[in-house]
């Protein structure tokens, strides 16, 4: 699991893109209603480790365990959101930490029959419009460089590529992209 940090090496630069703020735009997601969605799905911003790491199960091939969301969990700032329909059953998840006026997902997955649903895009569009509301400078997340249906999501939500990580990922081994977006109405 890595090791949440804030990031040292300041702010990444992207190449713009013949506007002030590449992703003023594209970083808007659609306007939702609280607490059920008209699609039958709500958020639950308080979820336990243990729905967490079952979930994590169904998603990943190099699962997190409860015991590492609760390590997680512990740090200032770290917090983890379910997407369920109106059974409570999970659907997805995102889990983030905020440092540093920036804010890092860690993890992001939608479990297996729920894909290509736009599950993953709510779940996205929420973290972004948290980062605006919070104020915070950008928001980074990393995607194996072979995913090529998250890194065209990530793209569609105005995400850019800002950095590649060789080797990054052990399990299996993948080098992995790190993908920045600006939250709507902030500069860099």
């Amino acid at each position: 699991m890595p090791r949440p940090v804030q990031r040292r090496n300041g702010p990444h630069t992207l190449p713009q893109s013949g506007t002030d703020d590449p992703c003023a735009v594209a970083c808007r997601p659609p306007i939702h209603k609280h607490p059920m969605d008209s699609d039958g799905t709500s958020l639950d911003i308080q979820p336990g480790n243990a729905a967490l790491a079952a979930l994590e199960r169904r998603c990943f091939d190099d699962p997190w365990t409860a015991e590492d969301y609760a390590r997680l969990r512990g740090n200032p700032g770290a917090v983890a959101w379910i997407l369920r329909d109106g059974a409570r059953l999970a659907l997805g998840f995102v889990c983030m930490q905020q440092a540093g006026g920036e804010l890092e997902i860690y993890r992001i997955a939608v479990a297996p029959e729920q894909r290509r649903k736009g599950r993953a895009r709510r779940l996205l569009g929420e973290v972004i419009m948290h980062a605006a509301r919070e104020g915070l400078r950008q928001v980074f997340l990393e995607v194996r460089a072979g995913n090529a249906a998250a890194r065209g999501l990530y793209t569609a939500m105005g995400f850019e590529q800002a950095a590649l990580r060789k080797g990054y990922f052990k399990h299996p081994p993948e080098d992995a992209l790190v993908y920045r977006c600006i939250p709507a109405g902030k500069k860099d």
